[in-house]
């Protein structure tokens, strides 16, 4: 009976974490919906309007290691509460923002700093909470793209009815959300006593440096970096891009829905390919996502000017990009194992909140510059196939280092390896 109600327990944490990272992703990439009114609304150049998308996307994908002092002292439930009343705070203050700059504080940085325990905690929870998370994280993934899918038709509706201090409102209250969210958590603490005393006894080192130590990390962080920075092109830039051939804004964001739905697809199948080949590392499925994205860019530029046929386009980008998505935390899992697992995903969310400035500012010059967004998709054409020769070499090293370790524990001598093999 007792083990019975723990595992039950254990999928009821894992449904409130699904709706976490739904809300979370959601409010993060739905963002961009807003990127054309706030250019018009405050007649900024789009470099300007890149800087609140980037900042907001930097703070709430990286900002989750903020929290470490919270989650050691009160646990993620609480925290989770807390979070959620600061990016309400932060989206009330942004309603009644007068000029750029109080919006890039109030959204890019309080409301960020908010939703970002949201984005981190269901990946460190589940983690925390199975021995083998692999299914269960590229789980938490499609739930994520599912968010990302539906929440920029409601950022639509949002800015449709209420203009945009009135959007920003309902993300408050979306944001409130986050609260009986966290008060589950909170109340199923048992579950996470071990990853809770986890944080407590590494908060000396919640970046991960040792990890830092060893040059395959800083290859596997750089891939990611680059790979983050250039696949967001068309979430980000899709409906102002629009826009500026001449396309409604209702137009991109159906646009972004369809690369939604490809995204989910792609995250769904990413996780069937975990479930069923679990023998198989997940750095494997990287040889060929890269060239796919490759594929996907080429078409974003092609069938632009073809209207529906750009359909094509998000398809192919969405799924690629869901696939993508649905294989990092498992990838981050096998090449760091569950013991430093939180720290190198800790490692991994900041540099996805770097590519996103990085990204930002390269998408939003280029427009400024150059007057389209052509040449960021050709530099996502060749950053796609770059990345697949570092996956390569990645893999490479790993199976290397997991020769020699099975050759000391062959012959007795066992040591620490600084970076784990895959299984």
């Amino acid at each position: 009976m007792t083990v019975s109600h723990f595992d039950w327990r254990k999928f009821f944490v894992m449904c409130v974490c699904l709706i976490l990272i739904f809300l979370s992703l959601g409010l993060i990439f739905g963002f961009s919906v807003m990127y054309a009114d706030l250019t018009n609304v405050f007649h900024l150049t789009r470099i300007k309007s890149a800087t609140i998308q980037g900042i907001y996307n930097l703070v709430a994908l990286g900002g989750g290691v903020l929290w470490t002092w919270p989650v050691k002292k009160i646990g993620y439930g609480l925290s989770l509460v807390a979070g959620a009343l600061i990016g309400c705070i932060g989206f009330i203050l942004s309603s009644l923002a007068s000029n750029y700059e109080t919006i890039v504080v109030c959204t890019g940085i309080i409301a960020g700093a908010g939703v970002s325990l949201g984005f981190l905690a269901p990946f460190a929870i589940v983690g925390a909470i199975y021995k083998e998370p692999g299914f269960s994280l590229a789980l938490v993934t499609v739930f994520g793209s599912v968010g990302q899918m539906v929440m920029p038709y409601v950022y639509e509706i949002f800015l449709t009815y209420y203009h945009w201090s009135g959007a920003f409102i309902l993300l408050a209250g979306i944001s409130l959300q986050g609260i009986p969210c966290g008060l589950f958590i909170h109340y199923s603490h048992k579950l996470l006593d071990t990853s809770e005393k986890e944080t407590a006894t590494s908060s000396n080192d919640v970046f991960g440096i040792e990890l830092l130590a060893d040059y395959a990390t800083w290859l596997y962080l750089i891939i990611t970096l680059v790979t983050f920075a250039t696949v967001n092109f068309a979430p980000w830039f899709l409906v102002d891009q629009m826009v500026s051939i001449g396309y409604s804004q209702r137009f991109g964001a159906f646009l972004l829905l369809i690369l939604g739905c490809a995204n989910v697809i792609g995250r769904i199948i990413g996780s069937f390919l975990k479930l069923k080949l679990k023998q198989i590392p997940a750095i494997y499925n990287m040889f060929y996502v890269g060239p796919l994205l490759a594929i996907a860019h080429t078409l974003v530029i092609y069938l632009q000017i073809y209207g529906n046929w750009l359909i094509v386009a998000c398809i192919v980008y969405g799924f690629g990009y869901g696939l993508l998505v649905a294989m990092l935390p498992v990838i981050t899992f096998e090449l760091f194992g569950s013991d430093k697992f939180q720290k190198a995903f800790t490692l991994v969310c900041i540099v996805l909140g770097l590519a996103t400035i990085l990204g930002n500012f390269t998408g939003g010059t280029i427009r400024d510059v150059y007057g389209e967004y052509d040449p960021a998709y050709k530099i996502g054409i060749a950053v796609s196939l770059l990345i697949t020769i570092g996956f390569i070499v990645l893999t490479i090293i790993q199976h290397r280092r997991q020769r020699e370790s099975d050759s000391l524990l062959h012959h007795g001598n066992v040591k620490e390896i600084p970076y784990r093999s895959m299984d």
